[in-house]
This record gives C-alpha cells, structure tokens and sequence, in this order.
C-alpha cells in the first residue's frame, strides 16, 4: 500500500560517519535554555522598572553565546562531526574558520558572564575592603578577557590564525590549559568573594544560605571547564580532527550555563529572600518591592553590622548591636506620620527622612498584657 507521507530530505543525518547532527541539536537546546534563563533575569529587573548595568553585560553575554552557536552549527554544516575523508579542502578550510570564529566568541561570552558577576557586587558591597577585593577582581578578570582573546585570535599566527588542523599553531593546548586554569580561578573567586560578605552578616543561617547559593552556581561552570579542558582535542596531530565532537558539546555546556549562573542572583529564591526581609535591617536600604522585585534605585549596600556607640539626649550610651533584631532584650515603637499623604500609597514605608530615639527609665507595660517589663524601653519614632 503506498504510503501518503513524504518524509522529503532530512536536514542530517547521524550515521557511524557522521554525528554532527548530534553537536547541532545539544548546541541550539543549550541556546534555548540560555536565551530563556537570560529572559526570565530581564523580565524580573523589567518589573523592578530599572534594569543594571549588570543586566545589560549578561544580555550582551547571551548575545555572544548566541553567535557562538550559530559559528558551530555553521561548522557541522560544513563537515564538523563527519570523517576527513569525506570532505573536500573547502569545507575543510570552512570548518577550521567556524572553529576559530567559535573559540574567540566562546571568551567574549564567558568575559561578560563574569563581568556581570562583578558589577552586581560592587553595588552590593560597599564596605572598603570589600570594594578594594572587587576593584582586584574587575583588574584581573580585565586582564584574563584581554589575554584569552588575543590569544584565541592569533595563536596560530598569521595569515592565517584559522589553520587549526595545520601543524602552524604554537603550542594550541597549553594556551587553552592556562587559560581555563585562570578562568577556574576567576570563578571561584566570584563564589568566595560574596560568600565571604555575607556570612559576616547578622542574618538566620537558612537565608545566608539561600543568598550564597545564587552566587555558589558557579561552582558548576567550574566543573564544567575542567570536563571540557580534560576533552581538549590535539588537532595538529590528529588524522581524523573533524571527527569529534565531545569538545564543542562540553564548550556549549560550559557557555550556557556561565550565562546561567549569571542570572541566578537575580532569580526567585533569591528575590523571595529580599521581599521577606531576609536582607531587611541588614544592608541599608530595602532593595523589594511588594511583588518580590526590587529596585536598583533603592538598593541594599552590604555592610557589617559593626558595633557603633550612639549618644541620646538623655547621654544615655547604647551600641548598633544592641539593636539587632536578633536581640529581644528592647522593644522598638514605630509611629507612622502620614503628613497629608494619601492612604492608598499601600502603607509601604518608602524613605526615612528621619529617626529619633527615646530612652526611658519607666518600664514599658504591652497593650495585651499586665506584666510589665523588667528592662528599660526603648521607643523609636520614625519622620516620613
């Protein structure tokens, strides 16, 4: 019985010969999932009604790790993942020159990814250590960017930096060994720096490690090029150096998810943590809106809660850390003003234009209840 259906010409064909349209499908899944994780961050910053320049550096990240897809799709189509016999010096020479145009958009993207990283951290962290720790974090990732891209670009000399498979290339392997090995360490340092911030916070344990954790995905991007480093193919002294794939497929994972973890701070555990007051009373000033967004405007300037010692007007000394909210020793009154205000403005406090607080010898007797408090109180009046 003859059938209806027309399969027509499949677009490739995976065979013992040929598997480039296995790289193809991973290399445009992992560019799906990249643009969405990218859409997802812009989406929450575009609610928030300003987005970062953090967020313009990781959509530019996503850009070039589009491009790099779009170069190794280029060089299946040209005969990447297919045996050397079956292609002529054309194609040869064109999958050499995806390859390389490849290996240079592959630095950009992950240069980007990591500069986001460090942006977002210099508005957090303003502390001066901190911000000396961030300044030789932004110097070395310049540094490493500069380095790797020129590298990538004329490692193989020219005329003709794109002749991969030539024997012209000086030293092509340990080029990419010491670069990985410093993009490691990059990485790590973009992990230790914020947790090391935090974790001097006064802040409950589960939500230090919430916050952590958004910036601690890096560690998979980590894993990711050690994977791809130990893939690092020898292409001048292969016989057949259009054959394998592993290496693109480990280079498309590790692209994809540096943009991803670019994303993550910004994501929801992250942004629940700060509408909830995980971050409130600690950092300065509220970076969440109702809707779990938050505003850059207002954002949140890590700090310690060191201990500072404060005069009132009745010389009565007390310290920051007093204050904590941690500690159930005082009791802190707030009076709302309205000043005229609308009452629709959703009783969200938006600016403190003033703080006043009063010492009291009399004990504080609660509204519920007939015992009385043992303690000095505490009122605070706060001017909107």
């Amino acid at each position: 019985m003859a059938s209806f259906y027309d399969e027509g010409t499949r677009h490739a064909v995976v065979t013992a010969n040929n598997c480039g349209a296995v790289l193809e499908i991973v290399a445009w899944f992992l560019m799906v999932v990249m643009i969405l994780a990218t859409a997802l961050k812009l989406v929450i910053r575009l609610i928030a009604r300003q987005p970062g320049v953090d967020d313009v550096l990781v959509t530019i990240a996503m850009l070039f790790g589009v491009g790099e897809v779009v170069a190794i799709s280029l060089a299946a189509n040209d005969g990447l993942g297919r045996r050397a016999e079956l292609l002529d010096s054309a194609q040869i020479k064109n999958v050499q020159k995806r390859l390389y145009a490849s290996s240079i958009l592959y630095v950009v993207t992950l240069a980007f990814a990591k500069a986001s990283i460090v942006i977002l951290m210099s508005r957090l962290f303003v502390e001066k250590r901190h911000v000396t720790v961030n300044r030789i974090l932004s110097a070395a990732l310049l540094v490493w960017s500069l380095a790797a891209i020129f590298g990538a670009a004329f490692q193989c000399g020219l005329p003709h930096p794109w002749r991969y498979f030539a024997q012209t290339c000086s030293n092509t392997n340990t080029f990419w060994y010491v670069i990985g090995a410093f993009d490691i360490l990059l990485d790590l340092a973009l992990v230790a720096s914020p947790a090391y911030v935090i974790q001097g916070l006064k802040m409950e344990i589960p939500k230090k490690v919430v916050i952590i954790s958004a910036f601690a995905l890096r560690i998979i991007v980590v894993a990711a090029q050690i994977v791809r480093l130990t893939l690092l193919p020898k292409y001048d002294e292969l016989a057949d150096p259009t054959y394998p794939i592993a290496f693109p497929i480990a280079t498309q994972i590790q692209t994809t998810l540096a943009v991803m973890a670019s994303c993550a701070p910004a994501l929801r555990p992250f942004i629940d943590r700060v509408s909830t007051g995980g971050l409130g009373g600690l950092l300065g000033v509220s970076l969440a809106n109702r809707d779990g967004t938050y505003d850059v405007s207002g954002s949140y300037r890590m700090r310690d809660l060191s201990v500072g010692v404060r005069n009132s007007r009745n010389s009565k000394t007390g310290s920051q850390e007093d204050f904590s909210p941690y500690r159930s020793n005082y009791r802190a009154i707030i009076f709302r003003r309205d000043d005229g205000k609308k009452e629709d403005e959703e009783q969200i406090i938006r600016k403190t234009t003033g703080f006043e607080i009063e010492y009291s010898t009399h004990p504080m007797q609660s509204d519920n209840s007939t015992d009385r408090e043992q303690e000095d109180g505490v009122q605070g009046h706060t001017t909107i």
